[in-house]
């Protein structure tokens, strides 16, 4: 009797054990996914200001290559601890975000590493583009909008600056377009600074 009380005692303490190990794995990952989801909005202020997250709404973030060859380093920092996350009994939501937090990084990761940076202006995208765009993609309903939009415009001759250092590294790596993308890149910019201001 009391080995058969022993018994059932030890099969109540694993199951036990087994669940607060699953609802400690759950909460850690929960809290991952919340902490980079965080710091996904403090390093792309415009993308967080276009969801309606105005914390950061008066920055245009860093695109330098020191910046992003940093943020490439805290990538793999939080694509080690994702991996670190057992997923075995998760709900199958959760072992989802996992898969899709960890591809998401490697994809960044791999940006980064083919240099792609290093050709931040096309015909479909880059700063002579982001810059007009900006203002038809945030709201404007306080005095603090219209003065943090006037921040970012302030911050304008630095991203030009940086795009410009990101194009020379590529010019030396061989990391170039097409030249007829960049010819109608140069028409792009031209036809925007011969726009007249009233329109």
């Amino acid at each position: 009797m009391r080995l058969l009380a022993l018994a059932l005692c030890l099969i109540f303490s694993s199951h036990m054990f087994a669940a607060d190990t699953i609802d400690t794995r759950r909460k850690q990952l929960n809290d991952l996914v919340s902490e980079y989801w965080e710091y996904n909005l403090k390093v792309n202020p415009v993308f967080a200001s276009i969801i309606g997250d105005k914390r950061y709404n008066d920055q245009l973030g860093d695109t330098s290559a020191e910046f992003l060859k940093k943020e490439s380093v805290k990538q793999r920092e939080y694509l080690a601890r994702f991996e670190a996350i057992d997923t075995t009994g998760f709900p199958q939501q959760e072992k989802l975000n996992k898969e899709l937090e960890i591809r998401e990084i490697k994809r960044d990761l791999g940006f980064y590493e083919l240099k792609l940076w290093e050709m931040p202006v096309s015909q479909i995208s880059g700063i002579h583009i982001q810059a007009p765009q900006l203002v038809t993609i945030l709201s404007f309903e306080t005095v603090k909008d219209y003065t943090d939009y006037i921040s970012r415009l302030h911050e304008l001759p630095r991203v030009f600056d940086e795009t410009m250092d990101n194009m020379r590294l590529g010019m030396a790596d061989g990391m170039m377009p097409p030249k007829f993308l960049l010819e109608k890149a140069v028409d792009q910019t031209n036809d925007l600074a011969n726009t007249p201001v009233e329109r």
